[in-house]
């Protein structure tokens, strides 16, 4: 979920984040990514792309979240793009291109994309002339298979304050503060409400062991009837 941020807050927010994410793992970059809110990122989307250790998975979600069939059209023109989006899709053609990308363990699009290849590759084959223009990688063309992120909980925003505070100041919203007092309510109404299931699933197998015990005892009697 995004929002507008604060414009008078002083901090450099994206600095902040690429500090924060410097010595965290592809994988928490990639889960970093899907949270941000592109209006106020870019910088630290540029980051990760210019990173050697970016998965391709990461670079790819990136490239086709970024419009290149936009770019594609106007290189067809042969107009020069210009713009925030195009220094991505540039750069990570470029990478891509040279190999710059090694790291293949994240999968892409994934069960949380909303959306399969064939969207974004329906979308670019649109726009005459649009993939031609780009020289798209074949590498970019398909689903990259692999896992999903691994992300420890100190390295979740719904758990870390710190990263609640910059992903907060980018204009992302994650939930409530980790350890506010909605927080710790939310924590609290949610445990009570596991607990209660956990119950219900316990009485449910209490009746159904005592059922099947009046069952097998009612078969006994009757097989001493006489």
């Amino acid at each position: 979920m995004a929002f507008a941020v604060n414009e008078d807050d002083e901090r450099d927010f994206p600095a902040e984040l690429i500090r924060w994410l410097a010595d965290k793992s592809p994988d928490v970059w990639f889960a970093t990514t899907r949270r941000l809110n592109w209006d106020n990122a870019i910088p630290v989307l540029q980051w990760i792309v210019s990173q050697p250790n970016c998965d391709k998975a990461n670079a790819a979600m990136i490239f086709w979240l970024s419009e290149p069939a936009y770019y594609g059209e106007r290189l067809a023109r042969g107009e020069v793009p210009r713009g925030d989006g195009w220094s991505l899709v540039n750069a990570i053609l470029t990478n891509w291109r040279s190999g710059f990308y090694q790291r293949a363990e994240l999968a892409w699009p994934d069960r949380h994309e909303g959306a399969d290849i064939a969207h974004f590759l329906g979308r670019l084959e649109a726009v005459p002339g649009a993939r031609e223009a780009l020289q798209v990688p074949p590498g970019l063309l398909g689903k990259l298979p692999g896992r999903e992120p691994q992300v420890a909980t100190a390295h979740d925003p719904e758990e870390n304050p710190e990263l609640w505070d910059l992903l907060y100041g980018l204009g992302t919203w994650a939930g409530n503060r980790p350890m506010s007092e909605a927080w710790q309510a939310e924590r609290k109404a949610k445990a009570q409400l596991a607990a209660k299931r956990r119950k219900e699933i316990a009485l449910g197998i209490l009746f159904l062991i005592v059922a099947a015990g009046f069952a097998v005892l009612a078969v006994v009697l009757n097989s001493h009837k006489p």
